[in-house]
């Protein structure tokens, strides 16, 4: 896996019109499977081994555990590809043949629950451990002084999300994120911290986020 250059840079410019045509080719060698199936393809090819393996593999050796993908096996993929898309995709319902085999021998709710993945737990520490410090870092009068976010919006958001309306972790984590670097890196602009929350939440967060990237 390649690590992609930072956004709105020439570098990223190219790096993205490669991916896409990295996927019509991938699209084309697919031949004549159904839909699905060259969709399937095409996935296995760019988005699981580029992306979802590679960072499996970071993540769990960072820890030193040993990971297995037995779905991966050469022998399974194979006999998965030679399967009609209509018996895998249909009437809304995904991995049809692998949750019926599997409600024989789980409870039928486990099998048919909603996918989760597994991404880091924003959610629940916007609502714990880092709540003091995002109640600080978007607080109306530092967002009114900074004039780069809508005040009404950022609120509507975190109502939602506190209310269970809806989950906006990952956009109020992208708040979050962008003003602790304000704090480190534009110490004289607007959103300069006091002195004595500068270790305190931006190295926090810095401290934070070098642990997962």
């Amino acid at each position: 896996m390649v690590d992609s250059p930072a956004r709105g840079t020439p570098d990223s410019r190219v790096f993205i019109l490669w991916g896409k045509v990295m996927t019509i080719l991938f699209f084309e060698k697919a031949g004549s499977r159904d839909a699905v199936n060259r969709g399937l393809y095409v996935d296995l090819r760019s988005y699981l081994c580029d992306n979802i393996l590679a960072k499996v593999d970071r993540t769990s050796m960072a820890v030193s555990l040993e990971t297995r993908v037995p779905y991966l096996d050469p022998d399974l993929v194979n006999l998965a590809f030679r399967i009609p898309g209509r018996f895998k995709v249909s009437g809304g319902r995904t991995k049809r043949i692998l949750k019926t085999l599997a409600a024989r021998r789980i409870p039928r709710e486990c099998a048919y629950r909603p996918k989760e993945g597994f991404s880091i737990p924003i959610k629940h520490w916007l609502g714990t451990e880092l709540a003091p410090r995002i109640d600080h870092l978007l607080a109306p009068g530092r967002l009114r002084e900074q004039g780069i976010f809508d005040l009404g919006t950022v609120a509507q958001l975190r109502s939602e999300h506190a209310a269970g309306v809806a989950n906006h972790s990952h956009m109020i984590w992208s708040l979050v994120v962008f003003q602790a670097w304000a704090d480190r890196w534009l110490a004289n602009g607007a959103c300069a911290p006091a002195a004595d929350q500068d270790n305190d939440i931006s190295g926090g967060f810095a401290h934070r986020l070098l642990h997962l990237y």
